[in-house]
């Protein structure tokens, strides 16, 4: 069984190590690909210079494939900013380097244009923490949480849909 909680810690332990190499950088991760074999998860992290950097990663499809897609592309984000290894005694979804998966991608107009949600709030970064926060919240799944949107959530952030399901 996949420790949810271990993950989450992973994740925050990841996040902290980007902000002490970049604070005002921007995170933001999506589901872009998920079958019966494996998820493939996108991070893509700005920096204060506008420049993006993305990875994608995949895990087998099962228990929380997402939140370790999810961990193990942002690894991969802070291997192609140059950010030393993370200080931890282990980390579950650390990939091999992998730099044919990392693109580096200027911002376009329209997503500078884009208004960006910050609040630093893991849920509002982290789908693991998202799901914590929407448990906690009554949102037994995602069925529960598009009912209330009233719309799919596939194409939205945590903080996006957390801010959409407070203001109704």
């Amino acid at each position: 069984m996949i420790d949810r909680d271990e993950l989450a810690i992973e994740l925050q332990a990841l996040l902290a190590h980007l902000r002490s190499h970049q604070p005002d950088a921007l995170v933001s991760s999506y589901l872009a690909h998920a079958d019966a074999h494996q998820t493939v998860m996108q991070v893509t992290v700005t920096g204060s210079n506008d420049v993006q950097t993305g990875a994608h990663a995949s895990a087998p499809a099962g228990e929380a494939s997402a939140e370790i897609a999810e961990n193990r592309a942002l690894l991969r984000v802070l291997i192609a900013m140059g950010i030393p290894p993370v200080e931890q005694p282990r980390l579950r979804s650390v990939p091999a380097a992998d730099s044919s998966r990392v693109v580096h991608f200027p911002r376009t107009e329209a997503e500078k244009a884009e208004p960006v949600i910050e609040s630093g709030e893991p849920e509002d970064i982290s789908w693991t923490a998202f799901w914590k926060w929407a448990r906690e919240h009554g949102f037994r799944d995602k069925a529960a949480v598009e009912a209330a949107l009233g719309r799919s959530m596939n194409d939205l952030l945590p903080a996006q849909i957390r801010v959409l399901l407070e203001d109704r």
